[in-house]
């Protein structure tokens, strides 16, 4: 084989190597606080209900938005939450208030449709989001 095929041929393999190591990255990779999607209160509980691992695996520790209609504001044991309505018996969507964010959420009107961002920390009766804000 002459040179210059041999060495047309390592560049070539080279450049394939390089490519598949390029694809085997994948793309970016989203932070942990970046939004992933925008998802109605109603919808949530519904998921977890049918396929809770699966819900797991695609919500837990993500941030996302949640938008519905707001059922209350409340304070328990030094923290404060924003209820999202729903309408099924799957529970309610508690949305626990990152410090900064409880002013703006206390302005929130009860019947209110209204849209926080959390991070999604999974599903005790009620599904739980923390370091919520009102967007």
């Amino acid at each position: 084989m002459k040179k210059s095929t041999k060495k047309l041929a390592y560049i070539f393999i080279l450049a394939f190597c390089f490519l598949i190591v390029l694809t085997s990255l994948g793309g970016p990779e989203k932070e942990d606080n970046e939004i992933y999607e925008v998802i109605p209160a109603n919808r949530l509980p519904l998921e977890y209900k049918y396929d809770e691992e699966s819900a797991n695996l695609k919500y837990n520790g993500k941030y996302i938005k949640i938008s519905g209609i707001v059922d209350s504001v409340e304070s328990e044991n030094g923290r404060d939450f924003v209820v999202f309505r729903t309408s099924n018996e799957n529970g309610v969507v508690q949305c626990e208030l990152n410090p900064q964010a409880v002013n703006e959420a206390k302005q929130l009107s009860l019947g209110e449709y209204s849209t926080l961002s959390g991070r999604v920390d999974g599903h005790f009766g009620n599904l739980i989001l923390s370091d919520c804000r009102v967007e």
